[in-house]
């Protein structure tokens, strides 16, 4: 065995243990094993012939026992039977995306699930939520994720699709025969749904790279395998393309494979014109394969500018390239603050102060803590006495953690005749307002629209939250005219939302160009209901870039003055 195929194993244990709430110290030991025998700059069997296990730091008698176990027969006797003890539900529940280890534990011990369809049915009759550490957001995670592992292959949400593809390239990342590694494909290019999950490995030995793979923990079914190929199945339902090829065809190669298909067929036709071929093995002219180096080097040799992966969708960037006028897109380190946060005051998880020095660790400049208004019950709406406590704990934490800055805001429901659950009198008190639809969703085009747009008459609205209401595998959004809501956001000054939520995304990409050509400012938000769900910031930026935005046309990042300036209006 390979030492990465023995680090999974190990790391498999570790998780097993876990689920069987067996000593931290144990489960420790093994996921600590596992990570020294990824660093070994040796094979592990070489050092097993040589009596060397006990040498590597963290592997005492016992561990190094099951080691030799594996070099020796490919299996360990004591995986196997912790593998048989746990309950294959158990198994399952682990793999659902947003559903940890003491998550799956919890939820197992309170309701006994014996299936996927049991444990469906308790997220649905909202049991879940009543937990300690859980919530209504948990239960939705559970719900989609299920749908998932039933679908097998399909459309994955990008926020599923980035992490598994992440995770796969750091584990491959560690073989010695991994020359070089890169996720491509739709996972690359930002899109908020993906097929399979492409990855491009340079490598002199695709057997040995491709055999390692398919023993990996997610992978549930080998679907095709060849020396240039591995298809597999993950348990989380999602298609994984290895592309195996040799170090001197990797950039043209991890250039095809990022796609589009159209973006692709654009390139081959311009190339064609200047009498040169373009496909995944090289540029040639003739018989003569040109030197490409990197990304860069394809598109010079076209006459083009840089082409950035979430622009390769035959949208008018080739045209832009040719005239250099592709904008300079905004990147995450150009976000100052995030302008729709969710506390304990009503559905979130973290205090004011704890989301506040979490943003200050990411260097951020603002946050608005924006919890429910009073009609969503469900989420803890605050009432307007509860509103107005909050400001004043919000003034008291300005003082403390100053310059740093809270603006004190509200994300008001637009209730079904189109105003909004607070009088203006109350809106007028706050620093920010969001209007956003969560309730009434089967409403016709024309009563939606109707009703969006009298919301964003009100003066007192700055922006209006995840515009069309989709959630991304489970709800398609509301019907609804765009076109006639930024029209709406032109004639009264409104930005809108890109909710960077990966279960939302929303506005959807294609929305955001239509934004940007009516000169509408963008605000990207996280709609956190805890501070780790700050990092999502990185998924609305995604789809900013795939909807061309620049820096500028991006509110939060702005510097704090001109915000305060700009919420004043």
């Amino acid at each position: 065995m390979t030492n990465l195929e023995v680090a999974w194993v190990l790391e498999d244990i570790a998780r097993l243990l876990e689920i069987k709430e067996e000593s931290v110290f144990k489960i420790r030991a093994y996921r600590k094993a596992g990570k020294a025998i990824q660093r070994l700059p040796e094979e592990i069997s070489r050092l097993y012939a040589e009596n060397r296990l006990e040498d590597i730091p963290g592997i005492g008698k016992n561990i190094a026992a099951k080691i030799a176990e594996l070099i020796e027969t490919g299996s360990c006797r004591y995986h196997e039977s912790l593998r048989e003890e746990i309950p294959d539900i158990l198994k399952e529940m682990v793999h659902i995306p947003g559903v940890g280890v003491k998550s799956a534990r919890l939820i197992y011990n309170s309701f006994q699930p014996e299936s996927l369809e049991d444990l469906q049915r308790v997220a649905k009759d909202r049991k879940i939520r009543n937990l300690p550490g859980m919530g209504a957001k948990t239960e939705i995670a559970i719900l989609r994720g299920i749908d998932l592992l039933r679908r097998g292959s399909g459309a994955t949400p990008l926020g599923v699709a980035m992490p598994l593809a992440q995770e796969i390239v750091k584990y491959l990342s560690a073989m010695p025969e991994v020359i070089r590694i890169e996720v491509a494909g739709s996972v690359r290019r930002g899109k908020a749904e993906v097929g399979d999950i492409d990855i491009v490995i340079a490598t002199g030995e695709p057997g040995k790279v491709g055999e390692t793979f398919t023993k990996y923990p997610q992978v549930k079914e080998v679907l095709a395998r060849s020396e240039t190929k591995v298809s597999v199945l993950t348990w989380l339902g999602s298609q994984v393309d290895l592309r195996l090829v040799t170090e001197e065809e990797f950039v043209t190669a991890w250039h095809y494979f990022t796609g589009s298909r159209e973006h692709n067929a654009r390139l081959r036709q311009r190339a064609k014109e200047q009498g040169l071929k373009i496909n995944e093995y090289g540029i040639f002219k003739g018989k003569q394969k040109l030197p490409v180096t990197s990304e860069e080097d394809i598109y010079r040799t076209l006459n083009l500018s840089y082409i950035m992966p979430e622009l390769r969708e035959d949208r008018g960037e080739v045209e832009a390239a040719q005239g250099d006028s592709l904008p300079r897109l905004v990147e995450t380190e150009d976000i100052k603050g995030d302008l729709h946060l969710h506390t304990n005051w009503s559905d979130g998880i973290n205090t004011i102060r704890e989301l506040a020095l979490a943003a200050k660790d990411r260097g951020y400049q603002y946050i608005a803590v924006t919890d429910h208004s009073r009609s969503l019950r469900i989420a803890g709406g605050l009432s307007i006495e509860m509103l107005r406590k909050q400001r004043e704990e919000i003034d008291r934490l300005n003082e403390e953690l100053a310059p740093f800055r809270i603006f004190a805001g509200v994300e008001a429901d637009i209730l079904a005749d189109g105003t909004l659950d607070y009088p203006d009198a109350v809106l007028r008190e706050l620093d920010l307002v969001i209007a956003s639809v969560h309730s009434n969703f089967r409403m016709d085009r024309k009563t939606m629209t109707d009703r969006i747009v009298k919301a964003l008459t009100n003066p007192w609205v700055h922006f209006l939250g995840h515009p069309t209401g989709r959630l991304i595998g489970r709800r398609p959004g509301y019907e609804v005219d765009m076109e006639a809501v930024m029209q709406a956001a032109v004639d009264y000054g409104k930005a809108l939302e890109i909710n960077a939520s990966p279960d939302r995304l929303d506005l959807r990409d294609e929305h955001v160009r239509m934004a940007k050509e009516k000169g509408i400012s963008i605000v990207i938000n996280t709609d956190g209901h805890d501070k780790v769900k700050l990092a999502e910031m990185y998924y609305g930026v995604i789809t900013a870039r795939r909807g061309w935005l620049t820096a500028d046309e991006v509110v939060n990042t702005w510097d704090l003055e001109k915000v305060e300036q700009w919420l004043k209006k």
